[in-house]
């Protein structure tokens, strides 16, 4: 039961933003909220950056007051700022909603990680990490499919409030049945809390993703590189405070030295690129192709990424037996079908780009099977070897690469889609030819992931190995094989 209510929280943080997607047109039309395009990615963007920014804080209050407990704050919040953003009533309202509901989520889902990490291990973690990856490719059906009926049943007008209301009774239910869940290990309540670390973090993730927020199709804001070199700095600032604190003995909010092991940094890398290809990019890039380039329903647009999701579901199924087959090359094979189906789908809306979607759907199949395939395994292979007590912040990181890559791939697929066209609108023909361009954006994205994935596969194939089928690894056992990364 306690997997239950895990699977629960996490389907809700999935339909939310996939429902978000397909409700977009709606919310950015003049018969609905008239969103700008800034509102739009803060809707979008906005919340994924701030999900990923609370993850490794959250999970390491996780580790120090308990994991239950934090996910009951964090549910009970993500519940409440839902209610806010349904209930908005001004661009503001939105866009600041947005963003407190994407924190409140990222403590809820670093919450459920570090619970799947202490209450299974050895295949039953592999099982459990398998049936949340299931849940998501599921959630990712729903979210969409559910999302445009009510935008469509419910009109332009309050379409979009019904389809961002769609995961709230999941939270209620997963708050109503929270005392199942169970820990085994006690918190650690010693030492301060890296306060400074986690606003380090908080303002290097941000000053990386915000003026990817703020763009338009015509370029970034003219002070985006002022807030990329303040990133660099605080990144720099972050990284020499954590290793300060790690020296002395004390509790870093992230430390450092998980980045030793090649399977953990490049692993994160690899599902980094990953997500922001399938994370949002896809769908966002089909759903206004479809709707704002064909002028198709909310509906139609969710029934042409049907597949993909299909796909994901079928894949996560597999994906323990794959494994069990391939070995550690089910993380590079996975990310190859990824790649090649999302290249295809270009393929063929760049030949005929007004290709219905019975013929996408194959392409976009084997390119959602090779995603689902890919989470399981890859996060398994990037948390092997990380000791108990560093579970959230481990988890956390992973959570934040993946989440980071959601919101820099969503961002960029809307900058991508809002370039004018050649006469200097945004009509329907430079819809149809933007959102082809962003799904070629997504196919490149992939192939950088498979270029880290591959890298960690090589390099620690051994250990990989027994991770990926279920086998406990300990610290030990992962460092003899598992070379240094500088």
């Amino acid at each position: 039961m306690g997997l239950v209510v895990l699977l629960l929280a996490g389907a809700m943080a999935i339909i939310d933003p996939t429902a978000t997607n397909v409700a977009l047109p709606s919310l950015g039309s003049a018969e609905g909220f008239a969103a700008s395009q800034a509102t739009l990615s803060w809707a979008v963007s906005g919340y994924t950056v701030a999900f990923a920014i609370a993850l490794v804080p959250a999970g390491r209050l996780g580790d120090r007051h308990g994991h239950r407990r934090l996910f009951v704050i964090g549910t009970s919040l993500y519940v409440l700022t839902g209610v806010a953003v349904v209930l908005a009533v001004s661009q503001a309202m939105l866009s600041i909603s947005r963003v407190l509901h994407g924190a409140a989520g990222g403590m809820m889902i670093a919450a459920v990680f570090g619970l799947i990490q202490l209450m299974f291990t050895g295949p039953g973690r592999v099982r459990a990490i398998a049936a949340y990856t299931a849940m998501t490719g599921v959630a990712s059906l729903v979210g969409p499919l559910a999302g445009g009926w009510l935008v469509d049943a419910a009109g332009l007008g309050t379409g979009w409030r019904w389809a961002l209301a769609l995961a709230l009774p999941f939270g209620a239910t997963a708050l109503a049945f929270a005392g199942k869940l169970t820990s085994g290990q006690a918190p650690e309540k010693s030492g301060r809390f890296d306060i400074l670390g986690m606003l380090l973090l908080a303002g290097a993730i941000g000053g990386c993703i915000i003026p990817l927020i703020q763009a338009t199709g015509e370029g970034v804001p003219s002070w985006s590189w002022d807030c990329w070199s303040v990133a660099v700095v605080l990144t720099l600032a972050f990284v020499l405070w954590e290793r300060r604190l790690g020296r002395r003995g004390l509790s870093p909010v992230l430390p450092m030295n998980l980045f030793r092991r090649a399977p953990f940094s490049l692993g994160t890398v690899s599902i980094f690129f990953a997500f922001a290809s399938f994370g949002l990019g896809i769908y966002v890039a089909l759903a206004i192709l479809w709707q704002s380039g064909r002028g198709e329903s909310a509906l139609s647009a969710a029934l042409v990424a049907l597949p993909f999701s299909v796909g994901s579901i079928l894949g996560a199924v597999i994906s323990d037996r794959t494994a069990a087959w391939i070995g550690h090359w089910v993380v590079p094979g996975s990310l190859a079908a990824l790649g090649a189906g999302l290249a295809v789908t270009w393929w063929i809306l760049a030949a005929a780009p007004q290709a219905g979607s019975l013929v996408l759907a194959v392409p976009l199949f084997v390119g959602g099977l090779g995603s689902g395939a890919f989470v399981g395994p890859s996060f398994a292979a990037a948390l092997s070897g990380v000791p108990g007590r560093d579970a959230g912040a481990a988890g956390g990181m992973v959570m934040t690469g993946q989440w980071i890559g959601t919101a820099f791939g969503g961002a960029l697929v809307l900058v991508v889609c809002s370039r004018p066209g050649p006469g200097g609108g945004f009509g329907p023909e430079a819809a149809v030819s933007n959102g082809t361009a962003a799904v070629l954006v997504c196919a490149t994205l992939v192939a950088a992931a498979l270029i880290c994935g591959a890298i960690v596969s090589f390099r620690s194939g051994d250990v990989l190995n027994r991770v990926v089928r279920g086998a406990d690894v300990t610290p030990g056992d992962a460092t003899p094989t598992t070379p240094a990364v500088p």
